[in-house]
């Protein structure tokens, strides 16, 4: 029962802070906090609200209070997941010794920017391109499709990005 509340409640918060306004209490502290440091929305309102929970677990029940922080756990997880999620995007790192040939695929095929780094393995001392790109989730099934089929042996490693501001990849908007 405690997950159908969160869910609603997440909804709920996501509404209001998409028409830019605000329910009180966190939620001001919430929208102000990660304008000044880089933290998601939600994230920053667990922080605030565990705080209150402290204060209630000292005065009320721990049981309550363990309830409250697994309801607000999963409505923060809402709030970052409609909120930021539809609009995160995934950093690859390509290193491949072709990486010309797969990043006119990603340019062609993916219609995402590429640029191309030098590199030197440290332990075979071999040169190697070093591939970085920036798309969002929709179009990674087609830039792993091109690395495969393009080398399936390229070591990639993919992480997720919080914001991102720039030509074609569009400006991030947090909430």
């Amino acid at each position: 029962m405690v997950w159908v509340a969160s869910l609603i409640h997440g909804v709920d918060s996501w509404i209001i802070l998409k028409s830019l306004g605000s329910s009180g209490g966190t939620d001001i502290l919430a929208v102000i906090f990660p304008q000044s440091f880089s933290v998601q929305l939600g994230a920053t309102k667990l922080i605030f609200n565990v705080l209150v929970l402290v204060a209630a677990a000292l005065l009320f029940s721990l049981e309550a209070a363990l309830y409250a922080l697994i309801y607000l756990y999963i409505v923060t997880r809402i709030v970052d997941l409609v909120v930021t999620g539809l609009h995160k995007r995934k950093r690859f790192f390509i290193v491949s010794p072709n990486g010309e040939t797969i990043s006119r695929r990603i340019l062609g095929e993916v219609h995402r920017g590429v640029t191309i780094l030098r590199g030197k393995g440290a332990y075979s001392e071999q040169e190697k391109q070093v591939l970085y790109a920036v798309i969002n989730f929709r179009e990674m099934p087609r830039l792993k499709k091109n690395i495969r089929s393009e080398n399936p042996d390229v070591v990639v490693v993919v992480s997720y990005i919080t914001g991102v501001m720039g030509h074609r990849i569009g400006n991030q908007i947090q909430w």
